[in-house]
């Protein structure tokens, strides 16, 4: 795989080739994209629940007020969407100002190829203290790699299509 660079980000952006909406030139520099912070928080629902296992769908409760409390989780959503190539996957990665501040950003390890929607990310504050965000706040970035070959198969899985924060959906059997 090969990283693709600033350049070849904007000229296939530009071509309609990777699409990102809402797309700004000044997001994109060296190998990555910075990303920003769309609107909603999803708290995993503590409260109702007696556990938090592979086998039962977890339970949110959903918040605006985008304030994450003392040495919590919760889901977040990039303000952007994406829609990449069928040669084309991603890797979502945190910006070290965020985690200077004990905000850690996660995600799932790669966007796969074919891909389209909100990537949703998993933000942990470490800080003994509250963590507000805003929307619009630049919180992690994307790099971008370009696969020997399209793949047979593009991403079909079950956050295809997502919008917005979205929780975990368990695997079907």
């Amino acid at each position: 795989m090969t990283v693709l660079s600033d350049i070849t980000i904007k000229q296939m952006v530009n071509r309609g080739e990777l699409i990102i909406k809402p797309y700004e030139e000044k997001n994109v520099a060296g190998v990555s994209v910075d990303l920003r912070l769309g609107p909603g928080l999803l708290f995993p629902d503590y409260e109702n629940m007696m556990h938090i296992s592979l086998d039962e769908e977890i339970k949110y409760r959903e918040d605006s007020s985008m304030i994450i409390p003392p040495n919590s989780f919760v889901l977040a959503t990039t303000l952007e969407e994406f829609v990449l190539p069928t040669d084309i996957c991603g890797s979502v990665e945190g910006r070290s100002s965020v985690g200077r501040r004990a905000l850690d950003v996660q995600n799932a390890p790669h966007i796969g190829p074919g891909f389209q929607g909100n990537i949703t990310l998993e933000l942990h504050n470490k800080n003994p203290l509250p963590f507000p965000l805003k929307v619009g706040d630049s919180i992690c970035q994307i790099i971008f790699y370009q696969i020997d070959k399209k793949v047979d198969i593009p991403y079909q899985g079950r956050y295809l299509g997502q919008r917005g924060t979205t929780g975990s959906r368990l695997r079907k059997r």
